[in-house]
């Protein structure tokens, strides 16, 4: 018997991996913001592996005081391009800066605030707790 051809679906993948966005800046990797960067351009090792201009430009994107699509033009590139060209200092700053032994402190992302809500819900999930094994006595002597 001839089996259904199953037709091929890009979209379908079941694994959890087309989740995960695999093209991620080395910048946003090691969480790390512009001004980080540019904070470690300070040192001449590590300035080195950029040229004067190089660092030049990418001092004044640090700066933020121009937006991207101002700064762009200036550069007479489009905004994509412009991207590209960052992201492409940007690894070369931190690579240069982990070859010279800077070491990157671990920081772990932010996780979203609770809600005002959610608080007031375990609080008195808490109260609840504390009321039914009645803890108000523990830890206090009696003479």
């Amino acid at each position: 018997m001839f089996k259904p051809r199953r037709a091929s679906r890009p979209h379908s993948d079941p694994s959890p991996a087309r989740f995960e966005q695999t093209d991620i800046p080395l910048r946003k990797r090691c969480c790390l913001t512009v001004r980080d960067v540019a904070l470690f351009l300070r040192d001449p090792k590590i300035r080195a592996c950029l040229s004067e201009g190089e660092t030049k430009i990418y001092l004044r994107w640090a700066s933020g005081n121009i937006k991207r699509p101002v700064f762009a033009r200036s550069m007479g590139m489009g905004e994509e391009a412009l991207d590209i060209y960052l992201a492409s200092l940007e690894k070369q700053v931190i690579q240069q800066a982990l070859f010279c032994g800077v070491r990157l402190a671990q920081r772990v992302k932010p996780e979203c605030p609770l809600s005002e809500d959610y608080w007031d819900f375990m609080q008195d999930q808490d109260r609840q707790t504390a009321e039914e094994h009645d803890f108000r006595g523990v830890g206090t002597r009696e003479d």
